[in-house]
């Protein structure tokens, strides 16, 4: 049985389904990268090595779970998987966030469910067979896959929930639009699944978004991971209460669609209404993001920073650095970390330094 099993693993990158789970996080790695370039003329994070991050973590995770399911049989077939699929590409051309089988099994599932109430009669030739895979659509073992995936997900996050995070801007209850982060990860899961008919490739897509003005990045990744696991216990119990009364399996499904959305939504309304962390003061220009090989990621400047003075002169804001660069040929930085620790960062400026060193740097409240 073992022997099946790693054969199929190993032979998984040649599914054409397994090539798109690989390919969604790449165009959402470009895309990000668009943004950043956009807003900052220069890409925050190397692309490359973000995607190799990526695929290696949903890789090893895959990997991972199909050898602790490897004794369960799920009653699922190719055709199942497609359809997953179709409806996994639709979801994300609208939200990066909906790139995860949560939403499409959710959905389907209600389909399926619904379709004994709806009646019908005639249908176009193309979509024949695929009212046929959703009226036999395997709805308990596909949640039962959402359930597990999303312990996966849970400890992914918690290992780089907070990697690639892109400073954006919020929009907070005072009217005002405040700095802050964006979280966003998408990982192709490599699974596979024992069937009836043997061992089958099952390449699925994991993936959260939520947004931050108010919580440091790895206290945000913690909350958001902790939800995870809250989503994934709450689905998994509801899931297994199904197999004794037929109400329960359309709580699932409910909860499956909207329960990923509901944390996501929650978490939104909650940081509307509280204060922004990540706001210049008093104390000097709070660092967004350093920007690579420039001087600031040189220094060893870190996201979370305060630069507090430049050469003995008080820095609030952005203009104020470039000011205070333009008129120096050295610069004498004094930074406060996020402990408030001040320390001191020395380096010559060059002709072809930026003028903002490569902080970007949020404006004051």
């Amino acid at each position: 049985m073992h022997l099946g099993f790693m054969k199929t693993w190993i032979f998984l990158w040649t599914e054409p389904l397994w090539i798109i789970a690989l390919l969604l996080p790449i165009l959402f790695t470009i895309y990000t990268n668009l943004l950043e370039r956009k807003h900052f003329g220069h890409i925050v994070e190397a692309p490359l090595p973000t995607i190799f991050r990526t695929c290696c973590y949903g890789l090893l995770t895959g990997l991972a779970l199909s050898l602790a399911l490897s004794s369960f049989m799920f009653d699922i077939n190719k055709d199942e998987l497609f359809l997953v699929w179709i409806m996994t590409i639709s979801f994300a051309v609208f939200r990066r966030r909906f790139a995860c089988i949560a939403y499409s099994v959710g959905f389907i599932s209600l389909l399926h469910l619904a379709l004994p109430y709806m009646h019908i009669t005639v249908l176009p030739i193309g979509l024949v067979k695929w009212y046929y895979v959703v009226e036999h659509f395997s709805v308990m073992n596909w949640l039962y896959i959402v359930g597990f995936a999303h312990f996966l997900e849970w400890i992914l996050i918690r290992a780089e929930g907070s990697n690639s995070s892109t400073p954006v801007r919020l929009d907070h209850i005072s009217g005002k639009s405040v700095p802050g982060y964006l979280l966003a990860k998408t990982w192709p899961i490599s699974l596979v699944a024992f069937t009836p008919a043997g061992w089958l490739p099952l390449p699925i897509m994991m993936g959260f978004a939520s947004k931050t003005c108010s919580k440091p990045l790895k206290q945000k990744k913690r909350l958001i991971s902790t939800l995870t696991l809250l989503y994934a216990g709450v689905l998994s119990i509801i899931v297994w209460l199904g197999t004794f009364q037929k109400e329960w399996i359309w709580a699932a499904a409910v909860f499956a669609l909207f329960g990923h959305e509901v944390m996501y939504l929650w978490s939104r309304f909650m940081e509307r209404r509280k204060v922004p962390l990540f706001v210049s003061d008093e104390k000097g220009l709070k660092v967004l993001a350093v920007l690579p090989q420039t001087p600031a990621a040189v220094l060893g400047i870190k996201t979370g920073d305060i630069i507090h003075r430049l050469n003995g002169v008080r820095i609030q804001t952005a203009e104020d650095l470039e000011q205070a660069v333009s008129l120096s040929s050295f610069c004498k930085l004094e930074v406060l970390d996020e402990q408030q620790d001040s320390h001191f960062l020395q380096r010559a400026i060059y002709e072809k330094d930026p003028k903002h060193l490569g902080i970007v740097g949020a404006d004051p409240l």
